[in-house]
This record gives structure tokens, sequence and C-alpha cells, in this order.
């Protein structure tokens, strides 16, 4: 358990934690954006929705386990049902950590567009996956922006960060001769000798 845990925050550590928690909201709003294409309804109003899971409404005479075991054996994909009062009322999607994918998205829209019409809930193909590429394209647009002008930044620091890494510093800044210690000017006076 204690590796488990280790390998999970060297993972959430390599993506850096802005990245992952922006990550999330991005495919959360592309899903959602997917939803609504679909003409489903979210359960949660826009001011309080988490990007880790997105409850949707059941259409009205759709069967709830249907739906769920078709996306399962058909697509591969699986689907929470709703708990509580909510049980048969609502389906929820989890968006966490590596399942939060723009592909995965993708797929569980495609999949919803399939086995939707076959419960008798109309569709329009293709509209819902279109509308979530464009959500999260225009999203990695400004991210990639975000990410080149940090990129810049770091460019210009640079040289610094060399001298440091290589344990030495730029002749401008080296220490003046009176300032090294007594041991270190005797050590370099003394002759070498050859054994």
């Amino acid at each position: 358990m204690i590796l488990a845990l280790h390998e999970g925050l060297r993972i959430v550590l390599e993506e850096g934690l802005e990245r992952r928690f922006a990550r999330h909201q991005w495919n959360a709003m592309a899903l959602r954006v997917g939803l609504e294409a679909l003409g489903l309804s979210l359960v949660v109003p826009e001011g309080n929705r988490l990007a880790q899971i997105t409850p949707i409404w059941i259409p009205e005479g759709v069967d709830d386990d249907a739906v769920r075991n078709m996306l399962l054996r058909g697509h591969n994909i699986e689907i929470g049902k709703g708990i509580g009062e909510f049980a048969g009322k609502v389906w929820r999607v989890g968006l966490m950590g590596e399942s939060s994918n723009p592909e995965y998205i993708l797929d569980l829209l495609v999949a919803l567009e399939d086995t939707l019409p076959k419960v008798g809930f109309e569709v329009a193909v293709g509209d819902a996956a279109a509308a979530a590429r464009v959500a999260n394209l225009g999203v990695h647009r400004r991210a990639a922006a975000a990410g080149r002008r940090q990129r810049r930044r770091r460019q210009r620091r640079w040289p610094r960060r060399r001298w440091r890494r290589q344990g030495r510093r730029p002749r401008r800044q080296q220490k003046p001769r009176e300032w090294r210690s007594t041991k270190v000017a005797r050590l370099a006076r003394r002759p070498r000798t050859a054994n």
C-alpha cells in the first residue's frame, strides 16, 4: 500500500498539481458541452459543479440498467447509477485521475450517441463529439499559449541555472582571493610531491 501511495504521488508530482487540476477542469467542461449537445441535462447548476464527477438526469422513458449494460457490454464503458433518492433517475460519470482523458470523453459521447437511440431517445449523431472537441481545442490552445510564455521565461533564466548545476559561479560573481579560507590558500601554495 505504501508503494502504491508513493507511485501515485510520483505521478501527480510529475505532471504538476496546477496542470492536473486544469486538466480535470478542461475535460469536465468538454464532457458537459458534449452531453448538452446530446440533449441530456445536468443535475448540478453551473456554479456548483465538480470536475471529478458529472451527474446526468436520465431522460424520460429511458431504462437506466439497459443503457448502462449496453455501454458496458458493447463499448466497455462503465458509468455509475444514482444512489439514494437519485436511484434510477441519474447517471454518474467520473473523470478522476488517469480516466480524465479527452479520448475517453469522446469515446463515451460516441457510445451514448450509439446507445440512446436503441432505447428510444433520439440524438443528433456527431454533434456531441464535435462540440466536445471544439470546447477542448479552445482550452488547449489557451494552455499552449500559456506554456509558450512560461518556456520563454525559463529560457531567460537558463544561464544561471546551468552555472548552479555545474557547481560554479560565473566569473563576475567569484569571491575575491582574500575571502577564501586560509586552509584552501595553504593547500594551493603547497608544492606537489610525486610518489
